[in-house]
């Protein structure tokens, strides 16, 4: 009988030890609780704005992205200093009267390129931060307008109708469908 008792507190005591270790685990800060910060990304982003766009499956180029970066209004999301989201922009011409979208040297608009983002960091409102990080940036540039064109892909394009607020679709003579705010606007807050 005293085996048996024996054996009956072994089984209390290593059951005990894996409570114990149950308790020693390590809490694990889910991504969604992680700070982000926005800041502009730079040529020295360069190789790791490419891994982001390749991860993300986009269609530019290595020399697109130096072009865009060199303009100084393209913004990142980054987490422990890490990047993981991108938000490409670049100056341009909006004529709301005839919606054409040109290139010149007096540009009245920021065109925002989709953002960007890991996989991992998807649905933490990353998007809308680097969105309002962008359009605040047009603001300071002293541009009147805020344009992009709208997302071919049925995933995104739920997701990025709420993420673009108080914009106003069009299309240009090119048939393609862009979404215009005037910065008039006030700014959503985060």
């Amino acid at each position: 009988m005293p085996a048996l008792k024996m054996k009956k507190e072994k089984k209390k005591k290593q059951t005990s030890k894996k409570e114990k270790k149950k308790k020693k685990k390590v809490i694990v800060k889910p991504p969604s609780a992680y700070n982000v910060e926005i800041r502009p990304v730079t040529l020295d982003d360069l190789k790791d704005v490419i891994k982001i766009f390749e991860d993300a499956k986009f269609d530019i180029t290595k020399g697109e992205v130096e072009h865009i970066l060199k303009f100084g209004m393209s913004f990142g999301a980054f987490v422990n200093r890490q990047l993981v989201a991108v938000g490409l922009a670049w100056p341009a011409v909006f004529d709301p009267e005839t919606t054409t979208l040109t290139v010149s040297d007096e540009p009245n608009a920021l065109y925002l390129e989709d953002v960007a983002v890991l996989k991992k960091f998807e649905g933490r409102r990353i998007r809308s931060m680097l969105i309002i990080a962008r359009e605040t940036e047009a603001i300071k540039k002293g541009l009147d307008y805020v344009i992009t064109q709208e997302s071919k892909d049925p995933k995104l394009k739920d997701l990025l109708e709420s993420a673009y607020v108080n914009y106003l679709k069009f299309k240009s003579e090119n048939g393609k469908i862009y979404l215009a705010k005037h910065l008039d606007y006030p700014l959503m807050e985060e």
